[in-house]
């Protein structure tokens, strides 16, 4: 081997090991979402069950008992749309049995850290999460804004059609949907949640 062969050998190498690096450290995305421990003992309120879990899961802790739900995602009209839904009655996803629906929205989704609103503008994702009986909703929470919320998109991958991400949250009713039921408090924080599922068309 010449010793030109030689010296473009080792810049190839040297190429390779650079790009390597930078995409290591690029999936190394530090997390806007930090983990938080239980400090509320109130006990009000119900966990619902998780549905089959079909296309995606999510996780966390409501308030200060685990929580699970089915997750699915979606794109309308160049917005990301992810589902988490929990149901009252276990190993079922019948529309009729829902008891929580969580919607976040973003516009031109991509991995990165967003702000958290009721409003879909840029860097912001919308969020709402519905109490529902069924398709009769007894109460709607928006973000409250008085206290920091975290959401963050770890991966966004179109060509194999998965999404997953991170959020802290604390949600309050909505001023149009005060009372309901005594099981649905006037306050809700989801926190050291995660989000793994498949973007359908």
């Amino acid at each position: 081997m010449n010793s030109k062969a030689i010296i473009v050998l080792i810049i190839s190498m040297c190429a390779l090991l650079i790009q390597c690096r930078k995409e290591n450290a690029d999936s190394k995305q530090e997390s806007c979402v930090t983990e938080e421990q239980i400090t509320s003992d109130y006990d009000k309120f119900y966990i619902y069950y998780p549905g089959l879990q079909e296309n995606g899961y999510a996780r966390a802790i409501k308030i200060n008992k685990e929580w699970n739900a089915s997750a699915i995602a979606g794109i309308y009209n160049n917005k990301l749309q992810v589902s988490l839904t929990t149901y009252l009655v276990e190993n079922n996803n019948d529309l009729n049995y829902k008891a929580e629906l969580f919607i976040f929205e973003i516009n031109n989704a991509k991995t990165k850290c967003y702000f958290v609103g009721s409003e879909n503008i840029l860097d912001t994702v919308k969020v709402l999460c519905l109490a529902v009986n069924g398709d009769a909703i007894q109460n709607a929470y928006v973000p409250n804004q008085e206290i920091k919320n975290q959401f963050q998109i770890d991966a966004f991958d179109i060509v194999n059609k998965r999404v997953s991400g991170k959020f802290n949250l604390t949600m309050k009713k909505d001023r149009l949907y005060q009372g309901g039921p005594w099981y649905n408090p006037d306050e809700l924080r989801f926190f050291n949640g995660e989000f793994h599922c498949n973007i359908v068309d």
